[in-house]
């Protein structure tokens, strides 16, 4: 399941099993090494382009692809007078580090490129960059103290209680749609696991 999905899924997995009594796996990761990984169940990738392409190269059940979540990219720091609500510590110059994830494996990458590049921010912030493999990679830089800022997924987030954020704006860059299909079984087959 994309990383950055991890609190939620946490959540859902937790109330799935006083609901069932059943235990649900959770393998977090980016989508795009998940492509080449599945496994029998059900593939949760961040970018339905990932779902589509899982789909395309005959690893999932054809038209089982279903959208379960539309994800929202935030700048993000640990400390709480660092990001104001406009984003503008991108436009005065950087003087810090900024954490992302990597373009071609996270769509949340993807997106702090678009972002960057329409705001004309490119060169202001590319000799900042420290990107990760993931999302859950970049949220960790963070934390760390890595760097300062970081572009992350709003559900990375959610539940932090310190911290400055500022969500950025969806028209800036393509859409964050998160998306699963149904993962063949050996042989070809449907897996019997199904969607919970």
């Amino acid at each position: 399941m994309a990383a950055n999905f991890a609190v939620p899924a946490k959540e859902i997995a937790a109330k799935f099993k006083v609901a069932t009594g059943d235990t649900a796996t959770l393998n977090f990761g980016s989508s795009g090494q998940f492509v080449t990984e599945i496994s029998n169940g059900v593939f949760w990738s961040a970018n339905i382009e990932h779902a589509k392409k899982s789909e395309q190269a005959g690893l999932t059940v054809p038209d089982s692809r279903f959208t379960y979540a539309t994800g929202h990219l935030l700048l993000w720091g640990e400390n709480p007078d660092l990001v104001d609500d406009q984003g503008r510590i991108l436009a005065r110059g950087i003087s810090t580090h900024v954490a992302m994830a990597g373009p071609g494996a996270a769509p949340y990458g993807w997106a702090a490129v678009q972002f960057r590049r329409n705001k004309g921010l490119w060169d202001a912030i590319l000799s900042k960059l420290v990107t990760g493999k993931s999302n859950a990679q970049a949220y960790e830089f963070v934390k760390i103290g890595g760097a300062e800022i970081g572009f992350v997924a709003l559900s990375q987030v959610i539940d932090k209680r310190a911290g400055s954020e500022w969500k950025v704006p969806a028209r800036s860059h393509a859409s964050i749609t998160a998306a699963g299909s149904i993962v063949k079984a050996r042989g070809g087959q449907q897996s019997r696991q199904g969607i919970y």
